[in-house]
């Protein structure tokens, strides 16, 4: 800016020479042939004149002035991190108990530190509701998505019945009731493997497979643990279904037994695999919640 005010000054300084030369230029008019008498501009409208000059040049020199300072075009995007407000309401009111509710409250306040997002408010309200006020956002689809989801995950066994596509629905109701169907050869129905809590938190991780693609690393202890080995050894060449809150993530087929680690694919990005190891990681929501906005 500096540099421009001094420019300007400067340009000041001789502005005075062009203009009284456009003037004098103006003033001889056209001396006809053979002499006669000068015909001389009006004083008004040779000070008119220099005031269109003196405009016209300063106006350029503002112009390049301004251009000159730009430094980011004002088109450009900038990412700034801001503050949201955000009401989380318990999908089944009338299930929500007091203590269910503070467990809600203490997960997805994990679930915010976990994302690197410092200081946030996450507050009980009402009987079923939960505000969140959190600063410093830079993904904001993310932030909604990991505080929201409720990170309920179940790998079935799925036998010989069809191949289950990624993204869609798992269509098939399953309870424990089915845990025998797991031993069955040719199991009619799908069958519970691993639940969340049957989940090694500390092999959860974000990593790569050979391709560069993203996936969690992911392993099952006790029972789980026992029960995916000896499925995935017995029903080598069939498949197992993924799923997290009822969507169905991938569907592989089973290649070699399954002990205490696996990898789960076919997320389609980086947030997507970070998302779901958090969820992993610091538990489900013990109920159900969708987000209803922003507050004041």
């Amino acid at each position: 800016m500096r540099s421009i005010v001094f420019s300007c000054a400067r340009f000041l300084g001789d502005l005075r020479v062009v203009a009284t030369g456009v003037v004098a230029a103006c003033g001889r008019g056209s001396r006809p042939r053979g002499g006669g008498h000068t015909r001389r501009l009006p004083r008004p409208f040779s000070t008119g004149l220099i005031a269109l000059v003196v405009a016209l040049l300063l106006t350029g020199v503002v112009r390049a002035g301004e251009a000159g300072t730009s430094s980011v075009p004002a088109t450009q995007p900038r990412l700034v991190a801001s503050t949201l407000h955000v009401r989380l309401q318990a999908r089944r009111c009338a299930t929500a108990s007091p203590d269910s509710m503070a467990a809600a409250e203490a997960v997805i306040a994990r679930r915010i530190l976990a994302l690197g997002v410092r200081g946030a408010r996450v507050t009980t309200v009402g009987r079923c509701g939960i505000d969140v006020v959190a600063t410093g956002v830079t993904d904001q689809r993310q932030f909604l998505a990991t505080i929201a989801a409720t990170g309920q995950l179940v790998i079935y066994g799925m036998g010989t019945l069809p191949l289950l596509t990624a993204g869609a629905t798992f269509p098939y109701t399953v309870t424990y009731a089915f845990q025998s169907y797991c031993h069955a050869a040719k199991s009619p129905r799908p069958c519970i493997l691993i639940v969340g809590s049957d989940l090694d938190r500390s092999k959860i991780s974000v990593g790569r497979d050979t391709l560069g693609a993203p996936v969690v690393n992911a392993g099952a202890k006790g029972a789980g643990a026992d029960r995916l080995s000896a499925y995935t050894g017995a029903h080598i060449g069939q498949h197992m279904a993924i799923v997290l809150d009822g969507t169905v993530i991938t569907d592989p087929t089973i290649q070699a037994r399954l002990a205490t680690y696996w990898r789960i694919t076919g997320l389609r990005s980086v947030v997507e695999a970070t998302t779901l190891a958090i969820s992993l990681t610091y538990g489900a929501l013990p109920i159900a919640f969708t987000i209803v906005g922003g507050y004041d």
